[in-house]
């Protein structure tokens, strides 16, 4: 059974990984003007929109946190996964 649950918990890691790396390019793209059909931007807003949207919806309840010049909702959720990542390395 600890192997089920090393294999899952590695498994859950490594897609984690994946959406921390795709968030970060996501904003370093952020800062290039690119067209607005971009395929790889338009991917990745796929890919990492979906994660990132529930902490846009309770950010936006909050009026002082939606005038800031950064992407709240965007640095959360990453700091949120990065400790998810490092909880299931841990104890997975």
């Amino acid at each position: 059974m600890e192997i089920i649950t090393f294999i899952i918990s590695k498994f859950c890691v490594s897609i984690i990984d994946i959406l921390l790396f795709a968030i970060m390019v996501r904003v370093l793209l952020s800062w290039i003007p690119l067209d607005e059909d971009n395929r790889i931007e338009a991917f990745l807003f796929a890919l990492t929109e979906p994660v990132i949207y529930p902490m846009r919806v309770i950010v936006d309840k909050f009026d002082s946190m939606r005038v800031m010049p950064i992407d709240i909702p965007l640095l959360l959720t990453s700091v949120l996964l990065v400790i998810l990542s490092n909880l299931l390395s841990h104890y997975g």
